[in-house]
Parts: C-alpha cells; sequence; structure tokens
C-alpha cells in the first residue's frame, strides 16, 4: 500500500500490522466471518472526519465558512454572555483601529456564523440557551441574535399572534412530570420510553401501601433544621437547591470585623470553653485560623464577645463543676415510617445543657425542647437546662414533663410534617410565634398580618423569601395550617419557658 500520501492508508497498515503479531500467538484457524467482522469495524472506525459530514450527528464548534447545508441543525448555549463572543478593547492595543482587525472581531465573526447556520438549515433549526438560573430560577435573557431573529418572525407572521410562541420553556430536570403527559407533545424524553401516557417506572415514586412497613433513617438534627425552617428544608434536600456556596478556604483579605456568623461561632467556642479569663495562646490561635482580626483590633473584639457571654459561661461552669461530658446514641421508636437516629451531646449526668449565644431565643428553645425530648424519648431520663445569654439564669424543664401524652402527641405530630416535608413545604416558620396572638384575633387579615411581621423580621431565610414573593401566604389554607403548626409549638414547646 501506498502508505505516504493517505493518513487512512497508513491508519489501516498499522491496524494491519497488529493483526499479523497475533498470528504467532494463535494456534487455531479463525474463521473468514470473524476476521471481516474485526476488518469491518478497523475500517469503520478509520479517519471518522471522512465521514462526518454524511450521517449520524457531527459535532463541531461555531466557525465561519464552515456551515454546509443539513436538513436537521442546533445550536447549543446561545447564551446572551456567551453569543456572540465579546473582545476585550485594551486601550494600548493600537491594532484595534485597523481594518483587518475589525475583521477579526469575534463578535462579528459569531454574527456571521449565524447568518451562514440560518442559511443552511434545510428543514428545522433548534436554537437552545439557558432561560434560568439554576440556583435561584431567575430569569436570564437569550443572546441577542435570538432577540432579533424572533422579533423579526413575530413582525412577518400573519397569524394568530397571541397564540403563536417560537420559544419552548423546558423544566429543570429530564424526568419532570411534564415529559410524560400526553397533552404536551412538545415536551420529549429519551428516559426509557417513548410513550407519553406511560412514565418510566423508575422516576416514579411509588404509592405507599396501606400494609407497606417501609422505614426511613433520618439524622435527628435534620428533623430539627425542618422545625426551624421547612422552606430552607424542602429546597436543600428535596429540589437539591442552596442559595449559598461554603467557602472552602481561608480568605485572602485581611480580616478587620466580625460578621453575625463569625461573632456567633466564637461565643458558642468561649461559652464551652473550662477557663474565664481568655489566654493569649487561644487568641493567637484564632487570629491563625482567620477567625480574628490582628493585633489590637482582635483583642478589642474578642473582649467585647466575652463580656456578652461571660454571666452564661459563669453558669456553665458552676453548673458543670469540671465532670466530663457524655454523648447517648439516640434511637427514636419509629414515627410514621421515619426512625430519627443520631448521637447527642452536652449531656452532664441526667442534665442536657443547652447553650444559646443567638441573639433570638424562638428557634433555639424550640431546639433544646425537641433534642431533650428526643433524648427522653430514647429511654435517658434528662432534665432540660437551658442556658441562654440573654438570659440570667438557667431555664430549668423536669424530665417528666417529656413524659406527658401532650409531648408524646407533639412528637407524632411533627415527624409526620417531616414526612411531609419531603414531598411539599410545610406552612411553618417558627419565628412568626409573637404575632399568633394577632393571627388568632383577626383571621380575615391574617395575609397583612404574616407580611407585616415578615416585612419587619431583621433577617429572614432566602427560601422563605423566595415562597413569600411568590404568593405562598396567599392561599388561605397555607395561612390556616400555619397558624394550626404555630399554636402547637407555642402550646407545647414556648409555654414551657415562660
Amino acid at each position: 500500500l501506498a502508505t505516504d500520501k493517505d493518513p487512512r492508508l497508513q491508519e489501516l497498515d498499522k491496524e494491519l500490522s497488529n493483526l499479523l503479531l497475533l498470528s504467532d500467538k494463535v494456534s487455531e484457524d479463525i474463521p473468514f466471518n470473524a476476521f471481516f467482522a474485526s476488518l469491518k469495524n478497523i475500517l469503520d472506525g478509520i479517519s471518522s472526519e471522512s465521514r462526518g459530514l454524511k450521517s449520524g450527528i457531527t459535532l463541531c464548534s461555531t466557525l465561519p465558512s464552515r456551515s454546509v447545508p443539513f436538513k436537521i441543525i442546533a445550536l447549543l448555549g446561545i447564551n446572551y454572555d456567551t453569543f456572540p463572543r465579546r473582545r476585550a478593547n485594551l486601550s494600548f492595543d493600537l491594532l484595534l483601529t485597523t481594518e483587518a482587525s475589525k475583521m477579526q472581531d469575534p463578535k462579528e465573526k459569531d454574527k456571521f456564523f449565524f447568518l451562514e447556520t440560518l442559511l443552511a438549515a434545510e428543514n428545522h433549526l433548534y436554537l437552545s440557551f439557558i432561560g434560568k438560573d439554576a440556583k435561584n430560577n431567575k430569569e436570564r435573557p437569550p443572546s441577542s441574535l435570538i432577540d432579533e431573529i424572533t422579533d423579526y418572525i413575530r413582525l412577518r407572521y400573519t397569524g394568530d399572534k397571541k397564540t403563536f410562541s417560537l420559544i419552548t420553556e423546558h423544566p429543570l430536570h429530564s424526568f419532570d412530570s411534564k415529559y410524560f403527559d400526553a397533552a404536551l407533545p412538545e415536551f420529549y424524553t429519551y428516559l426509557g420510553t417513548n410513550n407519553h401516557a406511560t412514565p418510566t417506572a423508575f422516576f416514579r415514586q411509588p404509592e405507599p401501601s396501606e400494609n407497606d412497613t417501609a422505614t426511613v433513617e433520618a439524622p435527628f438534627f435534620k428533623f430539627i433544621n425542618f422545625i426551624k425552617d421547612p422552606f430552607k428544608y424542602y429546597y436543600n434536600n428535596t429540589l437539591g437547591i442552596y442559595y449559598k456556596d461554603e467557602e472552602e478556604r481561608l480568605s485572602a483579605e485581611e480580616l478587620f470585623d466580625l460578621d453575625t456568623l463569625q461573632a456567633w461561632a466564637i461565643k458558642g467556642a468561649l461559652i464551652r470553653s473550662q477557663d474565664l479569663i481568655i489566654s493569649d495562646e487561644s487568641r493567637l490561635e484564632a487570629v491563625e485560623k482567620g477567625e480574628l482580626p490582628l493585633a489590637s483590633l482582635g483583642r478589642v473584639l474578642l473582649e467585647e464577645i466575652n463580656q456578652k457571654t461571660i454571666a452564661a459561661h459563669k453558669r456553665f461552669l458552676d453548673e458543670t463543676n469540671n465532670r466530663e461530658e457524655e454523648e447517648c446514641e439516640l434511637s427514636v421508636p419509629i414515627i410514621a415510617g421515619i426512625h430519627l437516629k443520631g448521637t447527642i451531646k452536652n449531656i452532664y449526668g441526667n442534665k442536657f445543657i443547652f447553650n444559646n449565644v443567638s441573639t433570638g431565643d424562638t428557634k433555639s428553645k424550640i431546639a433544646a425542647f425537641l433534642e431533650c425530648l428526643l433524648l427522653n424519648e430514647s429511654g435517658k431520663a434528662a432534665d432540660l437546662y437551658y442556658n441562654s445569654v440573654n438570659g440570667e439564669d438557667f431555664i430549668i424543664i423536669k424530665s417528666t414533663e417529656f413524659n406527658t401524652p401532650e409531648t408524646k402527641e407533639l412528637l407524632n405530630r411533627l415527624i409526620a410534617l417531616l414526612a411531609r416535608g419531603f414531598k411539599e413545604i410545610v406552612p411553618l416558620y417558627p419565628d412568626l410565634s409573637s404575632s399568633l396572638a394577632e393571627l388568632l384575633a383577626e383571621p380575615a387579615v391574617r395575609e397583612q398580618i404574616i407580611n407585616k411581621a415578615l416585612a419587619e423580621k431583621r433577617y429572614i431565610s432566602e427560601y422563605l423569601s423566595i415562597e413569600w414573593k411568590a404568593d405562598f401566604f396567599v392561599n388561605t389554607k397555607n395561612q390556616d395550617e400555619l397558624v394550626t403548626n404555630l399554636e402547637l409549638i407555642n402550646k407545647v414547646i414556648l409555654s414551657k419557658f415562660n
């Protein structure tokens, strides 16, 4: 073979040479059918470029003068910030003013490529762009070229413009119910079946039967987090949406002040330390970790925080009296198909001490009560000692108060809400407990009361904010259930801290 001119022949020669090497190792005769099948695979795999434009799907980059007529052409990723490309114009670049430079502008190249693509599409042209942000679901505009072509088509369209639509908005996930709805033929899926009427079995949750004894194991802290904020729980655990990315590396900037979260972390560390006086060694360690500013500024901030926590810190040291902290393996009997498990700390003998260093007490009181309730429910009799930087002394709730029909009913109802919280947002937000009396007194204007209460809050979670703006509390059913849940928590939990 004259392999010096054609690279495809070079590749074929190489593959045949590899087959000849096997002749010394194979003693038996190889049937011609087996050899032919092997040779066919080799020939099919040689120089895919030579047949790339003849069959199947051809993938290529967006380069001008490459457009060849095809029956179907698809352009992916035509987003406002990526297509057409933008050139960074540098003030010191003297070549920008030349005609040759203008011809090399990537923006002009992309616009020319787009025009060529329109002319090359014979039957169908498919343009795709990311229409919504994957994190916060906000609208994202398409490329300016898509806006131009859709505006032009609408201008020239002579039919009913109210029902005319060029853009189809697809759901975030490929297993969305729209893809299995026979009434929506424009949504198509390749997930196991092409029949719209019968959704793929492995994406549909089976309906629980009356005799279904399957259980779900859940860490107890997820149960606590759910009660604190069902909106955040649903977004994080069901939708997989997180609005804040955790910074896992040290900041490159010097720290000059502490935000609320940083101050809260230092308060928590101080109140659990065994020394009332902060040593220079502890302060320097915090500085090295990036938790405190340098020099005198860090020393002053640490002293200010210490003054706020010193009373609660002293109560904690007097009560524990150098006793060693214990841990308890939690295993609550199965309720509503959910088995709560985990490890609870801060146990000293028959006392469960909960230190609160937050400005607000409502969620901390609920968390403290529920942790102690779960502790007693799993067989460890313990009194709750609630120690808050906002109080003057411990609030003590005896273990007998956690073993009443009222508290058992509370636990059953809250875990049943948790089971619902996997599938939908449960109307509950403990910080609205301060408005409960007003909500009960004036049921006709509950929406206005809720709106006013949320507007006055210094902080509400991003997840609640999204649903609030989406009129979650306009629904009277959500309003009524919110009041019912707040009544339950206020009656059984918060009332015991008064």
